[in-house]
Order: structure tokens, then C-alpha cells, then sequence
């Protein structure tokens, strides 16, 4: 539509007197926005006649002329309704004189609703896209799509199935179907259309027959994809490495070989009418792959199968199908979307370094927030993730380059000199010639490499430091992102041959991450893959030729894959305000699905003219842009700074991992399933190659998981065995509530019994707090204070020791008949001399060190190391013990199996320990003291340190220093000691003051400094008593602490056996606690849990793909009814046919019922309930909620009486 007379008036307007502006661009900005202008004052003109006109109510206005719509006003209108459906935004748009009324639009639709309908008429119900040519290869995606529908309950909501068609732009050939022909509609009615859904049951897992052994590729990605890659790296990191100059200019991963690479043909994109249904159902899937298949026939012919894409959930589904249906297995060819493929290797990448100190280097840097972290970890976000494991993986690879390059300082200057001429072409300003000059400076670059045997030399060097477990850790890490970018580069190149290398490569990271699903079909697919050069080479050159991904524009590394593409396009269809009334409205249901993919054309097509929405406006890669580069460089920079202030963990030796940010340290017995993770899991691939594809195990036979332990570890699962089902049980269950539900419907549930036996919970409230761990004694400490105040009455004559201030100091004296102590040497006591001032009885301070650490709530800013913690501990001592002649240091011993690990992790309120590095340098500037106590192995650490360094402070001191931990006792004298295996203090201050007494004078006075008592303490409870099977494991469990306070004097203590007494190991061999000898609630009740999984989305996950597991005592004909009831297909369910409620009389669950006799009530109920002495509820009445009748259900369950409460006394002696 031209305006010869308009236009070049409202040009003259907005720019003056000017034919052309300076720029071309600029020009087209003015004649757009000209054009704009001039198409609303055209669709806003009002003719003679319409001026004159006298209406007959002053209200009216001036009716729609169809005649004065141009595409400015309807394409306007298209756009917006497509994109939010506001009925009263369109108003609001149509009142300025922007757009066509609503009512309008939706006529529009309607027309173009119908225009689809006569397409698919010339095809028997198949739509042909009219961009669709023959001879011309073409491929698909299908994937489900949901709209976010508003009603008025929640339910009913829409969901439907996309189908994608892709096709090279302007390939030669003719159409395989004529344009759309848009009439006009006169109603919103549609004609009538109906997609013949596909009948299809679910098929029985068949075996995978090969004829052909597919050969596992163990070179790994080809030598000169590694190069490109390497070459970039060396090039972005040593000129980033040069000091004192301006930021580097070399573009990051996605710039970079956007330079190196060249257009891929630009693809047609369309879409299918949408199908109302799920897609992951099989009648859907059935129905997706013979219309894709026709298509390819009416494109191509037989020459080529049909190639469609899917996520893993279709995928899995349709594998099964064609394994089943041999006719269509040898014409369709599945492929597993890339898209998703990334995002589960993401996930995997970031489990495997959770907790490793590079996600915490994200967010001390400011890169990322906390919860964005989570995101990139969980690849919630696909591009934010691969951007945040790029900036790791340069900030890294920079630190281990500095380091190679210092041991290595020729190949630097190597490297540097190369370097200048990719960062020269770089920053060439013509855009044109940027590309080929990058090209040119990155083959002299990797020549450079070449020479000097850069490639081979840094292998060899790599191999030698990987000794080191935080180096190899490190170099782990690398690998697998270098993986993953490979399989992108794949993707945006459309490079069969990497896509193949990178995906086999991949495969380590799925199995050793235990992505089970793509454990059992990621092989799969790559061996149908290399299948497709012998069985289809035609095929298989198409795919090389580039229609292995989506291309839609001519910028370099911009290709995705096909199943990316259907997710572009979904967002495209996807309304963002939500439905409104679409489910309920079968006409608008049939207008929506059959428009919107060619509305969603309209859209896109008119948002491009104004560059929205589209790339075209850029003539090169986002990733070249000067903000986009400044910003890649200071992220990485910031995150390297993050990790040097702690410290260099390329540089750091030894066997121990740490978290490169806190230093706590990682179990050391999953250092080793770390170091080895990639090992491992290309061991399990080719393992799982051998037996299942090319071996006679069955792809669909279960799939091991291997629980690999990694920096932050798996939380565990609670799991009751009931026959041959495993439940999940979690504090969230209602066992309770369950009993109250089958108690009067299953005969085999005494409600009475249950109750007195069985605890409804997973631990006994009444011993257990709801994470499992014992019940403290929270009164144990008043214990002391009695006893200070009894002695005060008794000796009120006698002055008190002085304790350096001390509340907690309690005297004894020694007992001059005490013999020498067994395993001491002997010592003459002349030589301990007497009290420093030369006069009275020696005093022993007896001091529990940590009480003395743990007084240090708030750390002074003097104490930035670990050795200055030393020395401030050390004067802290002797200040305490300043009036004492000889000072005995005792510290807890901390076993890793100790009993009271549980009381410990209950101290900690539920925190994550972190283990820390002790040694002199530690730095504990920022470090809380609760946070560097919170880990078992750093305080026992920590301990030893302490022990060490004071008896080492104290070797000129007059004073006897003697200093016990971890079982070892030294001193600054020529006193020694035998071992002992006490674990707590309290115990091993007993045995220190027994031997104290033995050594010493008869008069010596001995001060403990301790503020802890453990004595035997039963606290009245006014929870539920606990059942007899949880009380008799309680009472085990006192044996043994008494049995250890009994041998307080003795150095080596004989224990009982916890496994005897009130304690089992867990999976991972930890001690724990014993709640009951019987399940949690009777199995009928256990059993009541279909589905279980460890958060909300698994089980959600498990609701929609995976079958239910019925419990036992069900019935055959209750399981079939509720199995018809239960069918994931709204259409197919049970009583949703026109027969309606009748087809639920027929089943044989109710063969019993006489529907005319219980329709009239003459049939007796089969229990009648017994309503004693309950009111009924009335919500109004609140005065009195304790009366009889509104008595709490609480209260009511704890009224009922336990069985067995009995007690014998006897066991507790």
C-alpha cells in the first residue's frame, strides 16, 4: 500500500527539506516510521459523507470502514491479541486510531481459522505448511505445550501438542500446497475439523536386535576441533595476562568462533495446527509421527525417513513404539533434542561442583546472587548457565596457564607473540574484514602451537601435576565444560561429526551423575545415529550438509538445535496473560489451535519490519559487541580475584580437596570418587554399551545407580520395606490419618492395637526430635550449681581456690596413699618443687581446654591465623591457671564413629559442617568461631594443634604444662604417658586427676575447670509415653554410658558393643540410634503411597510418566476400575463418554450393586457408624471449645490407652 500524497508530506514534517539522511539505517528509521504515521491518518480519514452525516444519538460515533484498513492497523491488532488477548488494551489501541476494533480481530482469526481448515481439506485433514517445496529434504520436532488458561476452578486447563516443520529457505522446487486463501468471515464460527487421533495401546519393551556392533569412539573429540578450542583459549587468556595494558579486545567462547565459522543456510520454520492433546500420551505420539511421515512423503518422498526431534520424556516413549512397530522403525528416525541434552549435562556440571568453592566464587565475586547460583547449578536458565561455567572455566584456565607458563616461560613468549595478531584483528573496526582477519591470525596462532609443541608439552605437564588432587580436580572440571561447549559448538555449526564425538563425550557425565534416562537411551541414540550412514546415506549427507539444527539468519554460530527451535516457537504461540474460556468453548478451542500458528507467523513477521523480536538487525554476533566483551572480562576478573584471595588451588599440593573459597575440607573418602569421576564414568559407558547394545541385556532391564559422592553430598533417604515394595516415609506423611481412614473399611486393623504398638511417626516423639536425634537432658547442668551451693554450706569457713574467675572450679585434694600410676615414670616430687611463692600444698589446675576455645563467642581483630588463635589460647591458660604450680590440659577425643556424633550435628541446628585446613597460616579473619568448630575432623584438628602448641610455648616455663588429645598425652618435662581411648574429657580429667594424685604431694589440691557434669538423668515427659519397642532400645542405649562413667580412672576403657545395645549403621556406616523394634504404623497404611520421590516435582514427574503400584490387598476388580479411572487422557477416562455414569455401573467392582434398589434406598448400608457423644460442629459457636463434643483430635488420639506400657524396673539397674 503506497500514500503517493500523504508520505512525502509527513516525511517533510518530522525531517525538513532533507532527500537523504547521513546513513542508510537512519533513512530507513525515518521512512518506517513515515510509513507508520501515514497509515494511521489514512486508517483515521473520514469521508465527506461521513462528516456530514447527522447521527440519530448524540452518542454515536463513526462506524468501522474495512475499506480504510491497511497492514499497519491489522497487523497491529494480530500482534497484540496473539500476544495477550486484552480485550481492553485492543480497545484502548482502536479508540487512538492504532488498530481494528476486537470484534474485528477475531473475525480476522476466524478467516484465517478457516483458510487452514481448506488446506487441510486438499490433503484428507493433513496441513501442509504453504512454504513446504518438493525435493527439498525436511525434518521436525514435536514437544508439549501448555497454556496458562484462567478458570474458574483451576481445572480443565489446555494442553496440546506442537509439531515443528523445517525447511531450508529458497531451495529450488515447487510448493507442495498453494499460498492460504484469507476470505472474509462474517461470524466467529469455524468450519468444523477433527484430527482422527490414532489408536494406540502401550507396547510391550521389545529387544533391540543390532546387526552391526557399534565401536565406542575412546579417542574423544578430534584433534583439530581440540586445537580451534585450545587456540582460543591461549589467545583470550595470555592477553588478558598482560599487566598494565587496556582491557583485552578478544571476544569470549561464542564471539570468538563466531569469527572462525561460516553462515549455515538459512531454515524455513512453520508449525502443524496445535493438537488438543498431551503429548506424551501414545495415541499422540502415534498420530505426530504419520502426519510428520506424510509430510516427508509429499516433500521427498520415500527417498529419505522422517527425522524428528524430541525431549527425553517423548523420546523414551517413542523408542518403545518403534521398537514394537518394525514397519514404522524403519522409516522414522527419533532424535534426542540437543537443547535438553545441554541442560541435563548442565545439571550434571553443576552437581559436580556444588559445594566445590566455584559457585561460591560466583557470589563473593557479585557475579551472581545466591539464588541465581541455584539456578545456574539446577540449569533453570539455560543461556545464564553455560555463560556463568564459561567465566569459571577461562578464570581457571588462566590460573593453571600463569602456573605452566612460569615452569614453561619459552612457550609463553611463544604464545604472547601469536597473541598480538588475534587481539590486532579483533579490533579491526570494518566488520567485513574482522572475520577474515581473525581467521588468518587464529591459523597462525595454532602453527605457533604447533612448533612448539605447545599441545604435547602441556599433556606431559598436566600428567605430572595431576598428582595433586586439587590440580586434577581442577583439570576435571575443565574437561567437562570443554565437553559441553563442544556439543553446543555442534549445534550452532551444524557439525554432524562433533555433535557425534561431543555426545559420545557427554556420555561420562550422564552415567556418572546417574541421569538414568539418559543412561539407559543417550547410547541408543548415538548408535541409531552412526546407523544412519549405512542404512540412509542420503539422509546422513543431509545432515552433514547442515540440517542437523536451525538456522534463522546469516550470523556465524547461531544454528540451534531442532528441538531449541520448537521451544522458540512454542514462546512465540504462548499467550502471556493466559486463556480465558478456552477449554470450555469448543468453537474457540478449534479457532485457537488451528490459528495460532500461522497468527504466530503474522506476529513475528510484522514485529520484524521494526526489529523487534529478530536478529536481522544485527549484521554480526551478540558476542562481538564492545558491552558484551567488557562485560564478559570483568566477570571472569572478578570471579579469579574471588579465588586468589583465598589463595592459589592450582598451586596447592597434596591429597586433600577443600572448597577453594571457605578451605573446609571434603570427606576424604569421597576424594577419590571426585578425582576419578570422568574415569568412572566412561568406564560405565562402555560397559553399558557392551552388554545392552551390543549385548543381549535388554535396553529397558533396570538401570543401576551409582550414587556417586561428590563436594556436596546427596540428602538420605528414610525407606521401609513391605514385601517387594520399598516406601519412602518422611515426617510429612499422615500415618495417622491413614489408620483413621481404613479402620473401619479393612477388617484387619484393630484401631486400639495400632495405637498402643505402633508410633505414627518416623521417630518416637517421646525420645526422638523429628530429625532423629536423641532427646537431650536439658537439665543436667543445674546439677553443679547444687553442689557448688552444698559446698559452700559445708566448708562456708574454709576460703575457695582461686579459679582466675572461673564459676566452674571445684577442689578436691589428693589422697596421700595413693601408689605410683601404672604407665607414668617415675619423678621425683623434689624436683616439682612447691607452690611459686614458696609456700603451702602444690596446686593442680585440671583445665577442659575446650570450654577455654568455645568462651571466644566474639574473636578479637588480632586473631587473623590460626597460629594467632594458638597464642591467644595459650595466654588465656596460663592467665586462668597464673596461681598454679602444675596445669593438665584435656581435650574430647573425636572418633568418626563416636555415639555422640548425633548430639554434636544437634548442636550444630541443623547446619552443614565444614571442615578447615589447621596449620600456622589458616586465615580465620571472617570465619565465626561456631563455623570453624562445626566439622568433628577440625576440632580434632584443632585440638592436637592446641595440645601441641601450648606444651611447645610452655618449655621454658617453671610450671608443669601437661597437655592430652586424640588419646596422646605429652608434657614439657620428662614425663610420659601411655595412650588412652577415653572420648570425653570428663572422663579422661577423672584419670588425669587420679594420676595427678599419685605424683604429688598429699597435701596437693586439684581444681577442675570444667563446667560439664553428665550424670544419669530421667526427665518426667508429658508426651505420649513411648511404645515398648522404642523404650526397650532406649534402655540399651543407658547401659553404655554407664558402663563408661564406671571406668572414668582407667586409661584403656572396654566398651559395649552399640550394635548390641540400642545403635545400627546406616549405608554409610555411621552409628545411629535404634527408634523402634516395629514399623513406624501397620503395612495396610504403609502401603497407601503410589508414588514416591525425593521433592515435590519428582513425585509430580513420577505422577504423570510412570505406572501406579497398587497395594496388595486391593482387588483385581478394584484395580481395574481405578486403573480406567486413573487414565492420564481427560477423553479416554472412565465415564468420560457419552454413556457417561453408565459405563461405571457396568464394571464388575459393582457387579453386586442393584443401582435400581440403591437409587430408592432399600439397600442395608455394610457398616452403620456408632456417633457417641459428638456434637455436630458449628462454626459459630466458639464459646465454649472444650466441652464435650469439640474435644481436639489431638487430644482425643493421646486419650486413647497404650498396650503394654509395663515397665521393669530391674532393666534399668
Amino acid at each position: 500500500m503506497t500514500f503517493p500524497v500523504t508520505f512525502p508530506v509527513i516525511r517533510w514534517i518530522i525531517v525538513g527539506p532533507v532527500d537523504e539522511l547521513e546513513t542508510e539505517k537512519r533513512t530507513s528509521v525515518i521512512d518506517r516510521l513515515t510509513l507508520t504515521v501515514s497509515q494511521n491518518i489514512h486508517y483515521g480519514f473520514k469521508s465527506n459523507r461521513q462528516v456530514k452525516y447527522k447521527p440519530s444519538r448524540d452518542s454515536a460515533t463513526f462506524r468501522h470502514q474495512q475499506a480504510r484498513e491497511n497492514p499497519q492497523v491489522l497487523g497491529l491488532a494480530l500482534t497484540v491479541h496473539h500476544d495477550t488477548r486484552n480485550k481492553k488494551l485492543m480497545g484502548l489501541l482502536n479508540t487512538q486510531g492504532y488498530c481494528v476494533p476486537h470484534g474485528r480481530t477475531l473475525l480476522l482469526e476466524t478467516a484465517l481459522a478457516n483458510a487452514v481448515v481448506e488446506n487441510t481439506k486438499q490433503f484428507r485433514g493433513l496441513y501442509v505448511p504453504p512454504f513446504l517445496k518438493k525435493g527439498t529434504f525436511v525434518f521436525f520436532a514435536a514437544d508439549n505445550t501448555d497454556f496458562a488458561e484462567d478458570t474458574a476452578d483451576g481445572k480443565g486447563t489446555t494442553h496440546g501438542t506442537i509439531v515443528a516443520v523445517y525447511q531450508k529457505a529458497d531451495a529450488p522446487g515447487e510448493p507442495v500446497a498453494p499460498p492460504l486463501t484469507i476470505g472474509d468471515a462474517n461470524s466467529l464460527s469455524v468450519t468444523p475439523y477433527h484430527v482422527q487421533m490414532m489408536h494406540c495401546d502401550k507396547p510391550k519393551p521389545q529387544p533391540n536386535k543390532r546387526t552391526k556392533q557399534f565401536a565406542v569412539n575412546k579417542d574423544g573429540i578430534s584433534g583439530n576441533y581440540q586445537q580451534t578450542h585450545l587456540g582460543w583459549v591461549i589467545a583470550y587468556a595470555v592477553s588478558r595476562l598482560k599487566t598494565g595494558e587496556n582491557s583485552s579486545k578478544i571476544p569470549c567462547w561464542a564471539g570468538y568462533n563466531s569469527l572462525l565459522s561460516t553462515s549455515q543456510p538459512v531454515t524455513q520454520i512453520g508449525s502443524l495446527p496445535l493438537l488438543p492433546e498431551v503429548a506424551h500420551e501414545w495415541s499422540t505420539l502415534l498420530t505426530v509421527i504419520m502426519q510428520t511421515s506424510e509430510l516427508r512423503r509429499l516433500a521427498v518422498g520415500e527417498e529419505h525417513p522422517t527425522v524428528i526431534s524430541f525431549d527425553m520424556a517423548l523420546y523414551e516413549k517413542v523408542v518403545q513404539l518403534l521398537d514394537a512397530r518394525p514397519d514404522l522403525k524403519r522409516t522414522v528416525v527419533p532424535r534426542l533434542g540437543e537443547l535438553h541434552a545441554v541442560m541435563a549435562a548442565l545439571r550434571a556440571l553443576g552437581t559436580s561442583i556444588e559445594n566445590s568453592g566455584i559457585d561460591d566464587a560466583w557470589i563473593e565475586a557479585d557475579v551472581y546472587g545466591a539464588a541465581t547460583t541455584r539456578q545456574i547449578l539446577k540449569c533453570t536458565h539455560y543461556k545464564r548457565s553455560l555463560r556463568a561455567h564459561i567465566y569459571s572455566y577461562v578464570a581457571l584456565y588462566e590460573l593453571v596457564l600463569e602456573e605452566f607458563f612460569r615452569e614453561n616461560p619459552q612457550m609463553k613468549e611463544d604464545c604472547w607473540q601469536a597473541t598480538e595478531q588475534v587481539e590486532a584483528a579483533c579490533s579491526e573496526e570494518d566488520k567485513s574484514a574482522k572475520a577474515e582477519s581473525a581467521k588468518q591470525a587464529n591459523a597462525t596462532l595454532l602453527e605457533a602451537l604447533a612448533t612448539a609443541e605447545m599441545v604435547k608439552a602441556f599433556k606431559e605437564w598436566e600428567t605430572q601435576k595431576a598428582q595433586n588432587a586439587m590440580f586434577r580436580s581442577i583439570m576435571n572440571y575443565l574437561h567437562r565444560v570443554e565437553t559441553v561447549l563442544f556439543f553446543v559448538a555442534a549445534s550452532r555449526n551444524a557439525d554432524l561429526a562433533l555433535h557425534l564425538q561431543a555426545a559420545e563425550a557427554l556420555s561420562k557425565l550422564f552415567f556418572a551423575f546417574d541421569w538414568i534416562k539418559y543412561k539407559r537411551l543417550w547410547p541408543r541414540y548415538i548408535a541409531d545415529m552412526h546407523d544412519l550412514r549405512t542404512n540412509h546415506p542420503e539422509t546422513w549427507k543431509e545432515l552433514e550438509a547442515g540440517n542437523l539444527s536451525v538456522t534463522r539468519n546469516d550470523i556465524p554460530f547461531v544454528s540451534i538445535g531442532a528441538d531449541h527451535a520448537c521451544e522458540h516457537l512454542n514462546k512465540q504461540m504462548k499467550v502471556h496473560s493466559g486463556l480465558i474460556g478456552i477449554s470450555n468453548n469448543a468453537n474457540a478451542r478449534q479457532r485457537f489451535f488451528m490459528a495460532t500458528p500461522e497468527l504466530s507467523c503474522l506476529s513475528r513477521e510484522f514485529k520484524s519490519q521494526f526489529g523487534i523480536g529478530t536478529a536481522g538487525k544485527n549484521t554480526e554476533h551478540p558476542g562481538l559487541g564492545s558491552c558484551d566483551i567488557r562485560r564478559d572480562h570483568e566477570a571472569i576478573d572478578k570471579i579469579k580475584a574471588a579465588i586468589l584471595s583465598h589463595g592459589n588451588p592450582v598451586t596447592a599440593e597434596g591429597d586433600k580437596l577443600y572448597n577453594m573459597i571457605t578451605h573446609a575440607y571434603v570427606p576424604q573418602e569421597y576424594v577419590p570418587q571426585i578425582l576419578n569421576i570422568n574415569d568412572t564414568g566412561q568406564k560405565l559407558y562402555e560397559d553399558y554399551v557392551s552388554e545392552r547394545i551390543n549385548g543381549e541385556i535388554s535396553l529397558w532391564a533396570p538401570v543401576k545407580k551409582e550414587n556417586n559422592k561428590m563436594f556436596m553430598s546427596g540428602n538420605k533417604k528414610s525407606t521401609v520395606k513391605i514385601r517387594d515394595k520399598t516406601v519412602d516415609l518422611k515426617e510429612t506423611k499422615d500415618l495417622y490419618g491413614r489408620l483413621l481412614i481404613l479402620a473401619r473399611s479393612n477388617r484387619h486393623i484393630d484401631q486400639k492395637h495400632a495405637v498402643g504398638n505402633y508410633e505414627f511417626t518416623q521417630t518416637p516423639r517421646a525420645l526422638f526430635a523429628p530429625n532423629g536425634d536423641i532427646l537431650p537432658c536439658t537439665d543436667k547442668s543445674k546439677l553443679i550449681h547444687l553442689l557448688e551451693k552444698l559446698a559452700k554450706e559445708v566448708t562456708a569457713d574454709q576460703d575457695q581456690p582461686q579459679g582466675g574467675g572461673e564459676k566452674m572450679a571445684k577442689e578436691v585434694t589428693a589422697d596421700q596413699d595413693q601408689p605410683q600410676a601404672a604407665g607414668e615414670a617415675p619423678m621425683d616430687i623434689e624436683t616439682l618443687g612447691s607452690s611459686q611463692d614458696g609456700h603451702g600444698s602444690r596446686k593442680i589446675a585440671l583445665v577442659y581446654g575446650m570450654v577455654v576455645v568455645q568462651k571466644l563467642t566474639k574473636k578479637p581483630a588480632t586473631l587473623v591465623t590460626v597460629k594467632d588463635l594458638s597464642e591467644w589460647f595459650y595466654g588465656r591458660l596460663m592467665s586462668l591457671t597464673r596461681d598454679y604450680d602444675e596445669v593438665v590440659l584435656v581435650f574430647d577425643t573425636y572418633k568418626p564413629d563416636s555415639l555422640k556424633r548425633i548430639t554434636r550435628e544437634k548442636r550444630r541446628q541443623g547446619k552443614d559442617p565444614i571442615q578447615y585446613q589447621i596449620r600456622d597460616d589458616t586465615n580465620i579473619k571472617n570465619i565465626p568461631m561456631s563455623r570453624l568448630l562445626s566439622h568433628d575432623q577440625t576440632k580434632a584438628d584443632l585440638t592436637e594443634y592446641l595440645a601441641s602448641k601450648t606444651v611447645e610455648y610452655s618449655k621454658d616455663s617453671p610450671k608443669l604444662v601437661i597437655a592430652s588429645a586424640a588419646g596422646h598425652t605429652e608434657s614439657n618435662s620428662q614425663l610420659h604417658f601411655e595412650g588412652n581411648n577415653h572420648e570425653e574429657a570428663d572422663t579422661l580429667l577423672i584419670h588425669h586427676a587420679v594420676l595427678a594424685s599419685r605424683r604429688n604431694p598429699s597435701d596437693a589440691q586439684l581444681v577442675f575447670f570444667s563446667p560439664d557434669t553428665d550424670v544419669l538423668h530421667m526427665a518426667e515427659s508429658d508426651k505420649l509415653p513411648p511404645t515398648l519397642g522404642a523404650l526397650k532400645q532406649h534402655v540399651l542405649r543407658a547401659h553404655i554410658q554407664a558402663r563408661v562413667w564406671g571406668q572414668a580412672d582407667i586409661a584403656q576403657q572396654e566398651f559395649l558393643d552399640p550394635l548390641q545395645n540400642g545403635y545400627y549403621k546406616d549405608k554409610d556406616g555411621q552409628l545411629k540410634p535404634v527408634t523402634t523394634e516395629f514399623l513406624p504404623a501397620p503395612e495396610a497404611i504403609i502401603e497407601m503411597t503410589p508414588f514416591n520421590g525425593n521433592d515435590q516435582e519428582e513425585i509430580c514427574d513420577r505422577i504423570l510418566t510412570e505406572d501406579v503400584q497398587y497395594p496388595s490387598f486391593l482387588s483385581k476388580e478394584a484395580v481395574l476400575i481405578i486403573q480406567k479411572l486413573l487414565c492420564r487422557s481427560p477423553q479416554l477416562r472412565l465415564g468420560a463418554g457419552e454413556r457417561d455414569a453408565q459405563e461405571l455401573r457396568e464394571q464388575l467392582f459393582f457387579r453386586e450393586i442393584d443401582w435400581s434398589a440403591l437409587l430408592a434406598r432399600k439397600i442395608q448400608p455394610p457398616f452403620v457408624p456408632t456417633i457417641q457423644g459428638l456434637v455436630p460442629f458449628d462454626s459459630s459457636d466458639r464459646s465454649s471449645p472444650g466441652r464435650r463434643g469439640h474435644q481436639p483430635v489431638a487430644a482425643a488420639f493421646f486419650s486413647l490407652p497404650r498396650a503394654n506400657l509395663g515397665i521393669n524396673v530391674s532393666l534399668l539397674s
